[in-house]
């Protein structure tokens, strides 16, 4: 089944993969070419379009609009490079906080359904707090020290034991890690 879709959406969807096109063919094993062409008339198969979603980490269904989206942060951003603001999210990035702001709903309503109590120390700080402070009541609301910390074997046991510390506080602990 042949597509005519939008060229310029092509193009945002390997933009925002931050793929050139010589990469975007590596990963779909094809020539440069084809994805010049892709880009310049916006004819491709079903099929190709299902593997370029794929391989660019985008919707299918955005594939198919008359003009790219604009994509925002649904948070404050403070990533920089060289101290300027990035221009736009990855779709990596996107996908992460999309995911815990998921989590974070759902660990909202399981605290709310089983009665927890709200934590006192949540809102206690602002920007004016003084950090050795903060940092010295953090560890006590979590009820790790810097001794447990240097008592582990390794960074891996000192990281587990601080999650663990963290959780049993009542406070929801996310990490994603990229190999």
């Amino acid at each position: 089944m042949s597509l005519h879709l939008q060229p310029e959406v092509l193009q945002w969807a390997r933009y925002r993969a931050r793929l050139s096109e010589t990469d975007l063919a590596k990963k779909m094993t094809l020539k440069k070419e084809r994805v010049k062409d892709w880009e310049k008339n916006g004819k491709l198969t079903l099929k190709q379009a299902q593997r370029l979603a794929k391989k660019t980490n985008t919707p299918i269904g955005y594939l198919f609009l008359k003009e790219p989206p604009v994509e925002k942060l649904p948070i404050k951003d403070f990533r920089t490079v060289g101290s300027n603001e990035l221009s736009s999210p990855s779709s990596e990035l996107l996908d992460v906080i999309y995911q815990t702001q998921r989590q974070q709903d759902w660990y909202r309503d399981y605290q709310l359904s089983i009665e927890a109590e709200p934590l006192e120390f949540i809102g206690s700080a602002n920007l004016g707090s003084d950090v050795v402070e903060l940092a010295s009541r953090i560890r006590s609301e979590i009820d790790y020290t810097i001794e447990d910390s240097k008592a582990a074997k390794d960074w891996q046991e000192a990281l587990r034991q601080l999650i663990s510390s963290t959780e049993n506080a009542g406070i929801l602990v996310m990490y994603i890690g990229y190999a």
